[in-house]
């Protein structure tokens, strides 16, 4: 059998990359044919802005918090999260909220220049007013994220400074709650992950990542 690596564990973290649950807008686009007009209509519907979880969402969050805590292998620390609401009850449905829990803009979903509503978020202070994390990584203010299409490259920007995030943290064990968009991205070009990137509802992936010196 090959070794293919031996890191040093000190240099290392282990993380918890989930992405949220089936929400409502996925729902309603999954009864039709994919990239079909309906299908774009459903994800285009103003009453999914935001969009929460479906009511298979919520079962999702639950087999999957029952499955991590029979687990001895997932520990986790710390939750940094999407700062829309279908990740922000995900997470504190799997993971709870007694532990540090960041919202962090640079988590949130990669729409392809779609500006879906439901991937547009409420205000900040409407938020926080709902979950007990720290929004200091949101900005205030109306969200203007989908105003115009986000390139790849600001994609690939977001993706590094999660990774610096992540890096700069206090802890080993860390849990991230995302978009399939976004972690496709990120699994496929920033961890070069060797299978399939693209994420499915409430899928856990976890990971060892270590973080090497860049040249001066």
């Amino acid at each position: 059998m090959a070794v293919h690596a031996c890191l040093p564990l000190a240099n290392c973290k282990i993380l918890h990359f989930v992405r949220h649950a089936e929400a409502e807008s996925n729902a309603a686009a999954h009864r039709f044919p994919k990239d079909s007009q309906d299908y774009l209509d459903a994800y285009a519907d103003e009453k999914y802005f935001d969009s929460v979880l479906s009511v298979k969402g919520e079962a999702q969050c639950k087999e999957l918090q029952q499955r991590i805590a029979s687990s001895p292998c997932i520990t986790c620390e710390a939750v940094v999260c999407s700062p829309l609401r279908r990740t922000l009850q995900t997470a504190v449905r799997v993971f709870g909220e007694e532990m540090p829990f960041l919202a962090a803009e640079c988590a949130r979903e990669y729409s392809q220049g779609h500006a879906r509503p439901c991937d547009c978020r409420r205000e900040r202070h409407l938020q926080e007013a709902d979950f007990r994390a720290d929004f200091s990584r949101v900005p205030e203010g109306q969200d203007s994220f989908a105003a115009r299409p986000e390139t790849e490259e600001e994609l690939d920007k977001r993706c590094v400074e999660l990774l610096q995030l992540l890096n700069a943290l206090p802890y080993q064990c860390i849990a991230i709650v995302s978009h399939t968009g976004f972690l496709t991205r990120l699994f496929a070009k920033h961890l070069r992950w060797p299978g399939p990137s693209a994420f499915s509802n409430a899928e856990l992936r976890s990971v060892v990542v270590q973080w090497t010196p860049t040249a001066a």
